[in-house]
């Protein structure tokens, strides 16, 4: 069996904001959103997962967050 193919995608900005805006009035300060394109090249959302996994996304993509994650952490821890 192949393995799926895994491409760096950087979704539109509008995309970008109301996924930000979802995650606010859920409360969320991390999460994992799945979303996939339709038929029609549609972009369809699927769901969001407050502790939701990254890696298998993370590593073939070299997206790199974890380590994008422990900056953030940091940064927040600093700011206190």
């Amino acid at each position: 069996m192949k393995p799926n193919r895994n491409v760096p995608f950087q979704l539109p900005d509008n995309i970008i904001n109301r996924l930000r805006k979802l995650t606010q009035e859920l409360n969320l300060n991390t999460s994992s959103i799945d979303l996939i394109y339709d038929l029609d090249d549609e972009l369809v959302f699927l769901e969001v997962n407050p502790s939701g996994q990254f890696d298998m996304v993370s590593h073939p993509c070299n997206y790199k967050l974890d380590k994008r994650i422990a900056e953030k952490l940091i940064e927040y821890d600093q700011s206190k």
